[in-house]
């Protein structure tokens, strides 16, 4: 039995063909090239490029999302997958003589948008047919791994589809400590560390500054709840006192609640807050907080701390002391000029496409729209756009995406007995059980990283500590470091906002 999965339903997604032979047609266009590429084994890549303003609580119909706001930061983590992939074809050692393909696809930061392209990544190998079958140890689907999606909400609801089939799923963002059970997710696996081990290094970090009367806000979704939860247990564990938990509405209004919950912290008289939000929740809770012109020791969550449109609220510096946890970032060396290259390209083409267009009169053919034009801004991006990858939110969080692609490379390097000149094993037939065992003992060193994951999937990936430093515009100062349990801080590198410009009362690291 099998179900056939149109692919012209999929409006919302940026890339369309299967293209499985690496010396694939097209007329070798930058535009064709932008969210798909040819290969011998595809990898398939899960993006936020956009967001949408939709009430998707009011549909009355499967229909399709409309995702129309672009969003700068997923488009660049999509680049910077394209650009791994790319770095790895042209180089000759890690897979000679094999070409890693890639299919890109939009999710709009909707779980009931990347449904879509997950199930395209179900269907057998180049095709548009889902079998239906009782043993599926030698089906090949699409794509022999997944990169993404981005968050804990999309992935828990793709997850399982995943892991029917042991297609090997490496998150660069989802953080759900959930996702170590291997029973309900054999096959995911992901290259930030879960929020389990954030919330153990908040508490290390409010340990070591000995405050022991605390607060702690998160949002009233999966990602703060669990947050929330595990960092108040481990509080406890650690003889800490949290005078008062709050968590800021998702899906209503949170203007009230946050009143509310301000109000509980005063009367609470708590100096430190620590915020497990997403960030949305934290920039209305952080609206609020300015208004009321509330001062504290604000510790973040790597959802909100980079956010530029929460640091960059009129009259945020007036909050107090923000402290921030954010993933090891490693420089991706070369992006920038590999981004800012593409957009050059990018712009010739346009450019050419305008001239042929006025010869024609001004008429469009098909030959210039080979991308479905879900994504117009994509295609008119200008060398001055690439500094979109120069924002601190790119920076920090790049590696996540480019070491995922790499362990995926790694895995094939090993599955297909690759040397620095040949890989000797052709294997015509990949199934994805077998990439997801040789996914689980991958070690490879990354920038001058060593990676690997334990077995729960988790990377061996510390996280750094920042703090906002605040002038005309909000920097962010590397304070210190957390992995495996170990915290260290630069306390002298902390600026205090606090009355007496000190550190908050009852505290001192010793």
């Amino acid at each position: 039995m099998r179900f056939s999965f149109g692919v012209g339903v999929l409006s919302c997604v940026l890339a369309a063909a299967c293209v499985l032979e690496a010396s694939g047609g097209g007329s070798g266009r930058i535009t064709e090239r932008l969210f798909n590429a040819p290969g011998d084994y595809i990898l398939g890549g899960l993006f936020p490029i956009h967001t949408t303003d939709m009430d998707l609580s009011k549909r009355v119909e499967p229909g399709t999302v409309t995702c129309e706001r672009f969003n700068s930061y997923g488009f660049a983590r999509a680049l910077v997958m394209k650009f791994a992939v790319e770095e790895i074809n042209n180089s000759s050692t890690l897979l000679p003589g094999t070409a890693l393909g890639y299919e890109l696809y939009d999710t709009c930061m909707q779980s009931v948008v990347v449904m879509e392209p997950a199930m395209l990544f179900l269907t057998q190998q180049c095709s548009q047919e889902i079998q239906v079958l009782c043993n599926y140890s030698e089906y090949s689907t699409r794509a022999a791994a997944i990169i993404g999606p981005a968050t804990s909400s999309m992935t828990a609801t793709i997850g399982k589809l995943f892991s029917f089939l042991l297609i090997p799923q490496i998150s660069y963002g989802a953080t759900s400590d959930k996702f170590s059970d291997k029973k309900q997710f054999p096959s995911f696996l992901r290259t930030v560390p879960s929020d389990k081990d954030q919330a153990m290094g908040m508490v290390g970090l409010v340990s070591g500054f000995q405050w022991n009367w605390i607060a702690v806000v998160g949002s009233d979704d999966e990602y703060g709840k669990q947050g929330l939860r595990q960092f108040s247990q481990l509080a406890s564990q650690a003889s800490l006192c949290v005078a008062y938990e709050g968590l800021i509405p998702v899906y209503s209004p949170p203007s009230e609640s946050i009143g509310e919950i301000l109000d509980r912290l005063q009367q609470a008289q708590v100096e430190v807050v620590v915020l497990f939000s997403s960030s949305t929740q934290a920039k209305a809770f952080f609206i609020e907080v300015i208004r009321r012109r509330i001062r504290k020791v604000w510790i973040g969550s790597t959802a909100w701390v980079l956010m530029e449109d929460v640091s960059s609220l009129p009259g945020i510096e007036t909050v107090g002391t923000v402290i921030g946890f954010n993933y090891h970032n490693p420089e991706v060396r070369g992006f920038e000029q590999y981004t800012r290259d593409l957009f050059t390209q990018l712009q010739s083409e346009q450019e050419q496409q305008r001239r042929r267009r006025r010869r024609r009169g001004g008429d469009p053919s098909p030959q210039d729209t080979p991308i479905p034009q879900t994504c117009p801004v994509c295609l008119s991006l200008t060398p001055e756009n690439a500094s979109m990858v120069t924002q601190p939110l790119v920076k920090h969080n790049a590696f996540s995406t480019y070491a995922a692609v790499y362990s995926v490379a790694h895995a094939l390097h090993s599955m297909l007995g690759c040397g620095t000149e040949r890989c000797s094993r052709n294997v015509t037939s990949l199934y994805p059980w077998q990439l997801l065992e040789e996914l689980k003992k991958v070690q490879f060193q990354l920038n001058s990283e060593d990676l690997k994951f334990d077995e729960n999937g988790n990377p061996n990936i510390g996280q750094g500590i920042l703090t906002w430093v605040w002038g005309a515009k909000t920097e962010y100062r590397e304070i210190g470091t957390y992995s495996k349990g170990q915290l260290s801080i630069e306390k002298e590198q902390i600026t205090w906002y606090t009355e007496n410009k000190q550190v908050t009362k009852h505290t001192g690291i010793h």
